[in-house]
């Protein structure tokens, strides 16, 4: 998951964030993640589709 900032390119400074890169689809990775998050007692609240 890509949770930087959108930057132009060749903008300077810093890029923040964290990424992680797994063999799954989009969706497969949405699921697994809202299960993990309920296992620690979290919930999704809202989705907003940017597509």
């Amino acid at each position: 998951m890509n949770t930087a900032p959108a930057m132009q390119a060749g903008a300077p400074g810093p890029r923040y964030g964290i990424i992680r890169k797994v063999a799954l689809s989009y969706e497969q990775a949405v699921e697994k993640v809202t299960e993990a998050l309920a296992e620690q007692g979290f919930g999704i609240l809202t989705e907003i589709d940017v597509k």
